[in-house]
């Protein structure tokens, strides 16, 4: 679909683009080729750009696109490119990205799965996205890719991103993956068959506890968030040609669904490293908390300070969560009323207050 694509050219807008279609200049052949015949309403200032297009493509240069083509346009180009095109996902301990740590990464490209966990050897996945020509994901704007930046800072990525978020949301497809699913027809494995995204981080610890059955868990997870982009991409994909009014003889026939990866589990370890057979290792790192409390009091004076949590619900008709921090004595209990609230912290003299990802010091 790259091909008949005219909207990064200066220029040349939506409506500019979809009058060449219906004048039958459907791709850059035939605009060279009719130049100057029927579209006096051209000069050559368009003729350069088109060669240059055209040498980028044969190139496989999708770099020469990405600054100058709408970002609401990019799925032209895996739609060009879709056994170059990475679907990638992340697993982390949890939603920030100050505290929280990546687990494992998880990615498909063509109808191949490979998986990098945390602090092994990273050069499958950085080989996997040095080689796309573009990367799709689900909210990866907001978490994956910021996550894998802070990670490896000096990582590459490919200039083409495909947020499914916001594509699907283009197509009427509202809310997180596992709502959009059923109403594309994806239908996860049992194993991980109505799982939430909270389980990822508990599975990784049990992992880390010495239960391998919970990393087979945590992958069949993660290869199915992926697999199941596939299913969002191609149903999202043909609501947008309609309501784009793409025209059929421009159509791409990919279905990525069918570019269906398989987990290729292996009982030993491989030998290169291949990042697309998966073993399930023994835990190897260390399972001590980044710092303990004794090295934190040890940096700022702890002991004699109360802090609180709140993990707060949206009703007083229900409990919500109240831990009284104590230098390390921790007491916790569920609590309804804004008033019950207010009362223990002033009772207990916290000095600080944190409601979910709010923080209030107390003068």
């Amino acid at each position: 679909m790259l091909l008949s694509t005219f909207r990064h050219i200066k220029g040349i807008g939506k409506k500019t683009e979809s009058y060449l279609w219906e004048k039958g200049i459907t791709n850059w052949d035939k605009y060279l080729k009719l130049n100057g015949k029927q579209l006096s309403l051209f000069n050559d200032d368009f003729i350069n750009p088109i060669e240059s297009s055209i040498q980028a493509y044969e190139d496989g240069n999708t770099g020469f696109f990405a600054p100058d083509l709408p970002r609401t346009e990019y799925y032209r180009i895996a739609l060009t490119y879709p056994k170059e095109t990475l679907f990638l996902d992340i697993e982390t301990t949890g939603l920030s990205l100050y505290y929280d740590q990546i687990t494992l990464v998880g990615w498909s490209i063509g109808q191949k799965y490979g998986v990098s966990l945390k602090d092994q050897d990273a050069s499958g996945l950085l080989d996997a996205l040095n080689s796309a020509k573009a990367i799709v994901t689900f909210n990866g704007t907001l978490f994956d890719l910021k996550f894998l930046k802070k990670t490896f800072p000096t990582i590459y990525m490919p200039p083409i991103h495909i947020d499914l978020r916001f594509f699907a949301k283009r197509a009427g497809l509202s809310g997180g993956q596992k709502a959009i699913e059923p109403q594309v027809g994806y239908k996860r494995p049992k194993l991980v068959k109505g799982m939430e995204g909270e389980s990822a981080p508990i599975l990784w610890y049990k992992y880390r506890r010495g239960d391998k059955a919970a990393l087979k868990e945590l992958v069949t997870y993660n290869h199915a968030d992926i697999e199941g982009m596939k299913w969002v991409f191609d149903y999202a994909l043909k609501k947008i040609y309609e309501i784009d009014k793409i025209p059929s003889e421009i159509r791409s026939k990919t279905n990525f669904s069918k570019f269906k990866s398989k987990i290729d589990w292996v009982k030993n370890e491989p030998k290169n490293g291949n990042p697309y057979r998966v073993y399930l290792a023994e835990y190897s790192g260390h399972l001590k908390p980044l710092i303990t409390f004794n090295e934190l009091n040890e940096i700022v004076p702890l002991s004699d300070e109360t802090f609180i949590g709140i993990d707060l619900v949206s009703s007083e008709d229900r409990e919500s969560g109240y831990c009284i921090l104590t230098g390390n004595k921790a007491k916790t209990f569920r609590i309804k009323t804004d008033e019950e609230m207010i009362h223990f912290a002033q009772d207990a003299g916290a000095a600080l207050i944190s409601i979910d990802s709010y923080s209030a010091q107390i003068n």
